[in-house]
């Protein structure tokens, strides 16, 4: 994060791409989820909680808005997390031009609470993690994909 958003930069610390206040209508303060692909960055971020797909062609502001943590494999991905009653979501969807459909939601109850927090809930790649009470669970976009029938 930076004044103008999410930077990216080289080895060196080389400023290379800015996502840049100025092209988006929402002001970006916090990170709440990101993820790193090899062509694309996903994020939620606040102020507004948009799910945001960055790429070669820009910033693309996409509905539901609101995670923790956002995997992705292709052109599918699952959102995790969000507030209040929405802390145990998880929306399995599928990314076509831009847009995401939303597939099934599940309720990702592993006992944590605002009380009873998890230590980590994040994503890499494909991979949804959770570390709770010293256990350690990895959710894969194909696995909650195979689960809901939905095939590849």
């Amino acid at each position: 994060m930076a004044p103008s958003g999410l930077m990216r930069f080289d080895i060196g610390g080389r400023a290379l791409w800015s996502q840049g206040i100025a092209t988006t209508d929402f002001a970006m303060v916090d990170c709440y989820a990101l993820n790193v692909g090899r062509r694309q960055v996903w994020s939620c971020c606040y102020t507004d909680f948009p799910i945001l797909s960055i790429d070669l062609s820009g910033t693309h502001r996409l509905r539901p808005e609101g995670a923790k943590a956002i995997a992705i494999d292709r052109h599918f991905g699952l959102l995790a997390g969000g507030y209040a009653q929405e802390s145990h979501r998880l929306v399995l969807f599928r990314c076509d031009k831009h847009e995401i459909k939303t597939l099934p939601t599940y309720d990702l109850d592993l006992g944590f609470s605002r009380e009873r927090p998890a230590q980590l809930f994040t994503a890499r790649q494909d991979t949804l993690h959770i570390v709770l009470d010293d256990q350690w669970y990895r959710l894969s976009v194909m696995d909650v994909a195979l689960v809901a029938g939905v095939f590849y």
